[in-house]
């Protein structure tokens, strides 16, 4: 798949494979997919009350959320209510490895990891959170 600019140059590509191969037999693909829905499954308790306010790649986000970033291959969809962003889902497009994503988050702010159940980041403006490959990592803003 080719994700265009509005001038029609390609603005990123992206390659899929396929959950079962032509046997019919679950791929690694599979596994991936269904560990990954396991983990979003434990979150959704928390989304699924919440306004989603958008999902962009990284470099993309508007200039009035709280947490940006430069980082390649990297998605931030943001949750809350229709005036402000609580919530922000951190997604590693990089299938192939583990990493630390930088962050730039609005100063002074602190932010939760949910799934680690503590403060990935207390009243700073950059945080470094590790990703692993192709997984995301949901922050809430502290009050």
């Amino acid at each position: 798949e080719v994700i265009r600019h509005a001038d029609g140059s390609a603005r990123q590509r992206r390659l899929y494979h396929g959950l079962v191969d032509l046997a019919r037999q679950p791929t690694p693909a599979y596994a991936a997919v269904r560990d990954l829905n396991a983990i979003l499954a434990t979150l959704s308790q928390t989304l699924a009350p919440l306004y989603f306010r958008g999902g962009y790649e990284a470099k993309d986000v508007p200039a009035d959320e709280p947490v940006t970033s430069a980082a390649a291959d990297v998605d931030l969809a943001f949750f809350g209510d229709r005036s402000q962003t609580t919530h922000v889902l951190v997604v590693n497009r990089n299938t192939s490895e583990d990493r630390s994503i930088e962050l730039s988050v609005r100063p002074g702010t602190s932010w939760l990891d949910i799934a680690a159940g503590e403060v990935a980041a207390f009243e700073t403006d950059r945080m470094a959170l590790k990703v692993w490959a192709g997984g995301f990592r949901l922050l809430a803003l502290r009050p």
